[in-house]
């Protein structure tokens, strides 16, 4: 049983080894139709739902490719009581379908009196995805968890024609051997814990952790990093020139200039660079050398592509996606 326990620029190449932040210094299964403003939460954006009250997916994997299993999401609130009737939303990577519930392609459905969503999920493709799910605005609840999808593609195998799911935007964590140079993975690196693949990034400073106006004690808050595990299978070194970070959906687009990083031959490196930064004096977080807008609130899809040349004189592209959440974490410790 697999349950989740969900929650300027600097670039370097680290061989097994994490990279420490730069830091600001600052002075629902059934069908059934109910009222979810009936239940009141708090409206802090934190890892396990606002104000103690939880959301939590449970699934058993892996799932075999073109294979189904089943899934539930409950919702509790902060006594551990079931948050009936609240409509819950749920979305995955390319990789794995969401096959129950899906209307029109998207997987929405409410909870029943127990507090539980219940749902079918299909492996369309091998490798390591990520399912999320999210309570409706105001409640903040949201949880993720990764399953492996394994086996072969079973031979006429056209995938789960309606299902809902793979909008997260890719984020497989396994090789593909016929490729001699590799983004094997992104995570994302916060103050706030370890790389995480899809990490949650702070984007709301509060500077008085304890509400006492005598005493001076702001919460963790500084620049997001992150953190590209990259393989090179050729027999002669790759020389990385350039990393591009882009939010499509919000027109977002920023390359930062490497100078040539070496990666060794048949050697696996990981790539550490600026995420966010901060414009001169202030506190709002933009993408790293992008200059602006600030992102907004929300889970967006963010693509890494990175550009080089080989020792021969080849070039590359190589491209990885990640789903980034954007909110206010509470990282008063």
């Amino acid at each position: 049983m697999l349950q989740s326990k969900f929650g300027r620029s600097f670039v370097g190449v680290v061989v097994g080894a994490s990279m420490a932040c730069a830091f600001l210094a600052c002075d629902g299964g059934g069908d059934t139709d109910g009222n979810p403003d009936s239940v009141g939460v708090g409206d802090q954006f934190v890892d396990n739902g606002g104000a103690g009250s939880t959301l939590r997916i449970t699934a058993n994997g892996p799932i075999p490719v073109g294979g189904r299993i089943d899934f539930l999401v409950t919702a509790t609130d902060p006594s551990g009581l079931p948050l009936s009737n609240i409509r819950l939303n749920c979305e995955s990577e390319h990789g794995i379908a969401i096959i129950e519930p899906s209307r029109g392609g998207v997987a929405f459905e409410h909870t029943n009196v127990n507090g539980i969503m219940s749902g079918v999920l299909g492996g369309v493709a091998p490798g390591s995805y990520l399912l999320e799910c999210r309570g409706p605005q105001g409640f903040n609840l949201q949880d993720r968890i990764s399953l492996l999808v394994t086996g072969d593609v079973p031979e006429g195998f056209d995938g789960f024609p309606g299902a809902a799911g793979g909008n997260l935007g890719g984020g497989t964590i396994v090789e593909v051997p016929d490729e001699d140079l590799t983004v094997r993975q992104v995570q994302i690196v916060t103050v706030s814990g370890e790389p995480a693949r899809n990490g949650i990034v702070d984007i709301s400073f509060n500077g008085d952790c304890d509400g006492d106006p005598t005493t001076v004690d702001p919460e963790d808050y500084g620049f997001d990093n992150f953190q590209m595990t990259i393989t090179n299978q050729r027999d002669d070194r790759a020389f990385v020139n350039s990393v591009t970070i882009s939010i499509p959906s919000l027109g977002i687009s920023a390359t930062q200039q490497l100078g040539g990083l070496v990666i060794p031959d048949n050697a696996e490196v990981d790539l550490v660079g600026t995420f966010t930064e901060f414009p001169a004096g202030s506190s709002v977080k933009v993408i790293a050398g992008s200059g602006g807008p600030a992102v907004p609130t929300g889970t967006y899809n963010v693509t890494f592509t990175v550009r080089g040349s080989t020792g021969s004189g080849d070039s590359f592209t190589l491209q990885q996606n990640a789903a980034v959440t954007f909110g206010a974490v509470d990282n008063c410790g």
